[in-house]
């Protein structure tokens, strides 16, 4: 017997404030598991970035479009999971200088060493890149870009955070103060 579709349920609205994150290239598990919790958060999109700290480099093409897959993947398991119905995009890493200088709008970078996200300045409705170094953080050379291209550096408070748990944390907050949770 055939099965007929007449209308799907709208579950989940897009975010008012889409979110955007920019992640360097973490660990292969870190990386899995970023992009599990942030698929069910709502992110919009996710761009991964080489940075000069990062884990992984993915510079063989064959073995490149083989851990899209896998991470595209894990963005469809994810939102299967918590019945999300849209899936971020998910675009391949980049030389975090290269998306520097391609980007534009809200952004963020976040450092210890930045203003407290609570006092940063956030245009509601507006889509918001947050850029999230490796473990190790940004090099000096990164901030340094990153300010003259126009980032607002942003802490997330007084204790230093994984890359993972910055990124759950970063996008909780975030929507948060987009009104959004």
């Amino acid at each position: 017997a055939d099965i007929e579709v007449v209308a799907a349920a709208d579950h989940e609205a897009a975010p008012a404030t889409p979110i955007h994150l920019v992640l360097a290239v973490l660990k292969s598990d870190t990386l899995d598991y970023v992009l599990q919790k942030v698929t069910e958060l709502g992110v919009s999109a996710i761009q991964l970035v080489d940075s000069a700290r990062a884990e992984a480099r993915h510079t063989d093409p064959i073995r490149r479009a083989r851990r899209v897959e896998h991470w595209q993947a894990i963005l469809v398991s994810a939102a299967e999971q918590c019945g999300r119905n849209w899936l971020p995009t998910l675009a391949p890493p980049t030389p975090f200088a290269g998306w520097l200088a391609a980007s534009s709008g809200q952004r963020w970078l976040l450092d210890p060493s930045g203003h407290s996200v609570r006092g940063t300045p956030l245009t509601l409705g507006a889509p918001l890149s947050i850029a999230i170094g490796p473990e190790g953080g940004w090099t000096d050379d990164e901030r340094v870009a990153a300010q003259r291209h126009g980032l607002s550096t942003v802490s997330l408070g007084p204790r230093v955070l994984r890359a993972d748990t910055a990124s759950v944390v970063a996008l909780t907050l975030t929507q948060h103060l987009a009104g959004d949770l």
